[in-house]
């Protein structure tokens, strides 16, 4: 009776274990199938451990991440640099003085700071800033230069 049991408890274990979770062992060979398929207990195993080859891969990876930051502030340069050439082009096309320039890049950056801190994380739009720069403006130029101004902002809409 005691071996019988033995038997059976076998029997049992070897029966579970081949019932475990299917995997799929076929090969069609398409290239379409080279993706791995998740399985419902993805992330609970083991065998995702990666080995101190890959996590050093990863570790690189990352501080080369660093090195892409450099690469990725290109496009803000840039972006800066037209918005600087647009700036002086203005600054030149409304025939302002050095002290008109000065004043009005003062007052504008302290608009940017105080819309930033009241705005994280948000870009300011292009109708903000025309809404911003029309009110510092407004104080800093003359008539004509501000009706000058208000066209010059409806000439360069489009350049954006």
């Amino acid at each position: 009776m005691k071996k019988l049991r033995i038997l059976f408890v076998t029997g049992l274990v070897a029966l579970l274990a081949s019932c475990g979770p299917a995997k799929d062992t076929t090969s069609t060979g398409a290239m379409k199938d080279a993706a791995p398929k998740t399985t419902q207990d993805r992330g609970r195993s083991n065998e995702s451990m990666g080995t101190n080859k890959q996590i050093n891969a990863n570790k690189n990876t990352m501080t080369s991440g660093n090195r892409m930051s450099d690469m990725d502030k290109s496009p803000t340069r840039n972006a800066e640099a037209t918005y600087r050439a647009n700036m002086d082009r203005m600054y030149a096309d409304l025939d302002m003085s050095q002290e008109q320039v000065k004043r009005f890049e003062g007052e504008w950056k302290n608009k940017q700071n105080a819309w930033k801190s009241n705005n994280p994380n948000k870009v300011m739009n292009n109708y903000e800033t025309i809404e911003t720069q029309d009110r510092i403006l407004g104080d800093i130029l003359d008539e004509n230069q501000f009706e000058s101004y208000r066209e010059w902002v409806r000439d360069n809409a489009n350049e954006d």
